[in-house]
């Protein structure tokens, strides 16, 4: 049997989700294995449909569900758009907002002193300096 009817039968067509009944890892979301290789199940639907991921490129969900490989709830994305995703939807907790990242990034005093005003450590401040936090993208809302 081809990867691909291997993969469909281990779903569940539901009225909203499409719930993925094979395995799961740590953090539930599907898993299923491919030329013995374990991949995420809903990396592996989004590609069945729409193609290959790009390099660097997340699968997201709409619905938020990791069980759920229905494709039209899928998303392609980054990083930080998940990051967004998840602060936006009230998934994680932050301590800084856009406006505040703004200000440490232009901030010229010690990376020390900053982290202290805004009670984060210095190696936040770092990272957020050099675009590893929020990508450099425009954003709204916290992190």
């Amino acid at each position: 049997m081809i990867p691909e009817e291997r993969f469909w039968e281990k779903v569940m067509k539901g009225e909203y989700c499409w719930d993925w009944m094979g395995a799961l890892d740590s953090s539930g979301y599907g898993i299923f294995r491919v030329f013995r290789e374990l991949k995420k199940a809903h990396r592996i639907a989004w590609s069945f449909m729409n193609g290959a991921i790009p390099d660097g490129g997340q699968v997201l969900h709409h619905c938020d569900n990791p069980k759920c490989v229905r494709p039209d709830h899928l998303f392609l994305g980054t990083r930080s758009i998940n990051m967004q995703d998840m602060v936006t939807k009230g998934r994680i907790e932050t301590k800084l907002n856009y406006n505040q990242v703004q200000q440490i990034r232009e901030a010229k005093a010690r990376q020390v002193d900053i982290a202290k005003k805004f009670a984060i450590t210095q190696s936040h401040v770092s990272r957020l300096k050099t675009g590893f936090h929020w990508g450099g993208e425009s954003r709204s809302g916290s992190l």
